[in-house]
């Protein structure tokens, strides 16, 4: 069976179980984020044969998410971390899993009775999703504790895990993703946003995650109707050749840009720095790099559409 792998630094197999290994966090703490599903519902789309199902939002204490996939026909794996260029346990934060044909898992506490360990107690319970599905919530611990949340839907297993995970934001995580549905997508720029992974990864060591935001304050003369930036954040030894391959970049952003209509620009930037790459759209309906201001108007122009301050 074919394993489509987002993330060419990673092999781990779908039914791996997927931890947290960050302290739990009083509910006063988290904030809702945005997950950038376009990282992953193109590759997905392509390799899998179960609806997709993913969150909108996690509750979470860091301020962005970065997917990581892997997925062949009867199911996939989509992880959470904070940080792109880390993918060590201690930078996961949780993932979603879906199996065809999977069965829920049975109660770990028939031979030994749920601990109470203070702050977070082992449990088995039945829950109940905001749409009436049946669910199961787990908290098992040893050296540290993993909560599960599982339920079945069209002969498809779904699993949310987040390791001292509290149970009410593994619910709202499940209800998150069954409320926005099935994301499978033959949409062509999820499509082309797939192909720009694989390309970037094609013969490399990279881990890239995808940002997406709104351009129309930082640039009020962009083309009409492309109002939003994806912007490549590249970790790995490989990144410094492909930010001085313009050339490489421009045939990236090109085929981003046709493809998705609200998009003006496509830009890479090496995780941890200041200064992308920015490439967009001209009045001439070509895509062109955008140039530097000049060191002495930095502080006194708004850069205009094919400007950019570099630092």
């Amino acid at each position: 069976m074919r394993l489509s792998t987002l993330k060419s630094r990673t092999t781990l197999a779908l039914a791996s179980a997927f931890v947290l290994t960050t302290l739990m966090t009083p509910q006063s703490a988290l904030a809702e984020i945005v997950v950038p599903v376009e990282q992953v519902i193109g590759q997905l789309s392509q390799s899998t044969d179960v609806p997709i199902l993913l969150p909108t939002e996690l509750p979470v204490d860091f301020r962005e998410v970065y997917l990581e996939a892997q997925s062949n026909t009867e199911g996939y794996n989509v992880s959470f971390y904070p940080n792109p260029a880390c993918r060590a346990g201690a930078c996961y934060y949780g993932g979603i899993e879906a199996k065809r044909g999977g069965q829920l898992s049975e109660n770990p506490f028939t031979l030994r009775a749920p601990r109470d360990l203070g702050s977070i107690q082992e449990s088995f319970e039945t829950v109940a999703l905001a749409d009436g599905t049946q669910a199961q919530f787990i908290n098992q611990c040893g050296a540290y504790c993993t909560a599960r949340l599982e339920w079945q839907s069209q002969d498809v297993l779904y699993q949310v895990t987040v390791k001292n995970g509290r149970r009410d934001d593994l619910v709202a995580i499940a209800n998150s993703a069954m409320a926005a549905g099935d994301r499978t997508s033959d949409d062509a720029c999820s499509n082309a946003l797939a192909s720009a992974q694989q390309r970037l990864e094609e013969g490399r060591t990279l881990t890239i995650g995808i940002r997406q935001n709104d351009i129309s304050n930082q640039y009020p003369d962009h083309p009409e109707g492309r109002t939003s930036q994806y912007m490549f954040v590249l970790s790995g030894r490989p990144t410094l050749t492909i930010l001085n391959s313009p050339q490489f970049m421009r045939s990236i952003s090109s085929e981003i840009i046709e493809n998705c209509d609200s998009v003006g620009i496509v830009s890479f930037i090496q995780w941890n720095s200041d200064g992308p790459a920015m490439f967009g759209i001209m009045p001439s309906g070509q895509v062109e790099g955008f140039h530097c201001l000049e060191r002495n108007r930095r502080s006194q122009v708004r850069p205009q559409w094919g400007q950019e301050v570099c630092i």
